[in-house]
């Protein structure tokens, strides 16, 4: 039996208001939302007079969760997304024990990246609408797993990066 399937049942959502929610899939309440850099600087224009009439778009791709090995050999689910027409960002949180997240600080502990165009490496990011996947791949280097793996995610560069090629990350 896997270790955590007594874990928290949780809905994960992207929304066009800057976050990525987490409900309890038993009782509806809200356990957190994230807010990934990529679209921060927008929020504001959330309160301004006639805002629906310029409608923007935040955190609307859909996230995909799957289940890694990370080079310690322990197991983790991780939660990864881009923001689709909301920006040039893509975000990665583990998600693996619901039941921690009591505070901010314990949210924020388990975001593994939140990257955008600015992020070193990542100039050729766009608007981010793939879905990432998570792979496993083989490995003959460091964060190698017991197996001789590690597990990746892949994801598009986007529209309208920088250059107008695309790019596989």
């Amino acid at each position: 039996a896997h270790s955590h399937a007594s874990r928290t049942p949780v809905i994960y959502v992207g929304s066009n208001d800057g976050a990525v929610h987490a409900f309890d899939a038993s009782n509806g309440h809200e356990i957190f939302a994230f807010f990934p850099q990529g679209p921060f600087a927008k929020l504001p224009d959330l309160t301004l007079p006639g805002y629906n009439a310029n409608h923007e778009f935040f955190v609307d791709g859909s996230p995909n969760a799957g289940d890694v090995q990370f080079a310690d050999n322990s197991w983790h689910s991780l939660l990864v997304g881009g923001l689709n027409s909301g920006g040039e960002g893509i975000y990665a949180m583990d998600i693996t024990n619901p039941s921690n997240w009591t505070s901010e600080s314990a949210v924020a502990s388990d975001v593994l990246w939140d990257i955008t165009s600015a992020t070193p490496g990542f100039s050729h990011l766009g608007l981010t609408y793939s879905q990432p996947q998570i792979a496993q791949i083989n490995c003959n280097g460091t964060n190698c797993n017991s197996s001789g793996n590690t597990f990746v995610v892949i994801f598009g560069s986007g529209y309208n990066n920088d250059n107008g090629n695309p790019y596989l990350y």
